[in-house]
């Protein structure tokens, strides 16, 4: 899948060449820690503690 590869990287270089450099450190913790709990969700046993927390 081509056009998903080329559109983040688009929007990563659009946002270290741009004025909002600064986010890029911020998706760097962000999308880690999204991906954790989206697989926490699918386990059984852990999904009630994920959604207490949010």
């Amino acid at each position: 899948m081509k056009l998903g590869t080329s559109t983040a990287s688009e929007l990563i270089r659009g946002l270290w060449r741009g004025p909002y450099w600064w986010l890029v450190p911020v998706l760097l913790l962000l999308l880690p820690a999204a991906i954790l709990f989206v697989f926490l969700q699918a386990v059984p046993f852990v999904a009630p503690f994920v959604y207490t927390v949010f």
